[in-house]
């Protein structure tokens, strides 16, 4: 046992079984991938009378989700006197990672219920989810619950948006999230483009507008216009974008080799 496991010995007093010990060592059970330490300790906090505070109990039920103990980590939050927003995210999380996509929302729902903080990384978390779902019906609710809290014009929740509505085919309802972020940065755009695929008219629309920003003579923005005009069957345009790329890299040629490919168009073309 190494160094950073011997924080509580039987000559330790009283002082040393603090919340903030447990904490540190519990997390270096995280760090250090060791789940039956997790556990242990989790024992040895019970036969003290469970003498942590809810930080160190999110700790723990963090401990648990992390190192892939689940039923242990749902088992101790069921057995939680008092939960935060982090407890409710963790265990969502946790959910995530056993594919339990639909128990994950019903714990968003009962954040929601009982009252706690709906900030950005809430509902950052819950749309990733719904990506999974494919619910367009709760892409909607919450998309509502990030317009009544003002979040929807955050540049990341607004592109967590626009991801899960995609993922349900909703394009339109992706262009009002989009035009609802106040400042859109790289990853809003890349999203949108992604988006464009099922639409000549809005894959044009978005290139004009990173046209116009200068933003169409990067790399790896250059080739998602690229990608979206193949996927909409138009050679020439995605040639248009491939010659404003500056400095294209491999991927970019690759998406242009490809378009051709793909559409039927290799042969007469000429590079």
């Amino acid at each position: 046992m190494t160094k950073q496991h011997t924080v509580f010995t039987s000559h330790s007093t009283a002082s040393e079984f603090s919340s903030h010990a447990y904490a540190i060592t519990l997390q270096n059970c995280v760090k250090n991938n060791e789940p039956t330490l997790g556990k242990a300790l989790h024992c040895d906090i019970s036969k003290r009378g469970g003498c942590l505070d809810l930080f160190g109990w999110n700790v723990l039920f963090n401990t648990y989700v992390k190192t892939d103990l689940l039923s242990d980590a749902r088992k101790l939050f069921d057995e939680m006197t008092e939960r935060n927003t982090g407890s409710y995210v963790t265990m969502m999380q946790g959910c995530a990672q056993s594919v339990n996509y639909l128990e994950a929302v019903d714990l968003f729902v009962r954040l929601h219920r009982e009252g706690l903080e709906l900030n950005s990384f809430v509902f950052t978390s819950i749309l990733k989810l719904l990506v999974s779902v494919e619910s367009g019906e709760l892409c909607r609710s919450v998309h509502a619950c990030l317009y009544k809290l003002g979040h929807k014009s955050i540049a990341f929740v607004g592109t967590s948006i626009i991801d899960a509505y995609s993922a349900c085919g909703l394009v339109d309802d992706a262009r009002e999230a989009f035009d609802e972020i106040i400042w859109k940065d790289m990853v809003s755009w890349t999203g949108m483009l992604l988006v464009s695929v099922e639409s000549e008219e809005l894959c044009r629309s978005v290139h004009a507008c990173l046209y116009k920003l200068g933003h169409r003579s990067i790399a790896f923005v250059g080739t998602s216009i690229i990608d979206a005009y193949s996927a909409c069957g138009l050679v020439d345009d995605a040639r248009e974008a491939f010659d404003e790329i500056i400095w294209k890299d491999m991927v970019s040629w690759t998406g242009m080799v490809t378009c051709y490919a793909e559409n039927g168009d290799m042969l007469r073309r000429e590079w």
